[in-house]
């Protein structure tokens, strides 16, 4: 099926929210960690500290941080398929339905339920 290259990306839209969401939310659920790391010099931080102290939350926010990057450049990827004729591959919903499952089967108080949406936008820009 052919698609119109002026629609919008809607998938592409609503990944680019939960990528960027997810960025902003390191910067204020991690604050202090980002800061430590910043401060200690950024390499080699995440599982180390300058004076061999424990390392706290500072894996978790720096996983939390490379999610919303990743989710960022599906969005960029995504966004390019939806533009194209032949608009995004049939496998994009179901692998966003089953990243949602896999999130919400084990963190179900989380932003995983959000990819749920996004698969449903991926699905209908298919037909």
């Amino acid at each position: 099926m052919t698609r119109s290259p002026a629609r919008t990306p809607w998938t592409a839209v609503s990944l680019g929210v939960i990528g960027a969401a997810h960025l902003a939310l390191t910067v204020h659920k991690y604050r202090d960690q980002v800061h430590e790391i910043v401060r200690e010099g950024v390499l080699d931080r995440v599982e180390r500290t300058s004076d061999g102290t424990t390392v706290g939350a500072r894996p978790e926010a720096f996983w939390f941080a490379t999610c919303g990057i990743a989710t960022l450049a599906l969005a960029g990827l995504t966004g390019a398929a939806e533009r194209s004729p032949a608009g995004p591959p049939r496998a994009l919903a179901p692998m966003l339905a089953g990243l949602a499952t896999w999130g919400v089967a084990l963190m179900p108080r989380s932003g995983f339920w959000s990819f749920y949406g996004a698969a449903a936008l991926a699905h209908r820009a298919r037909r």
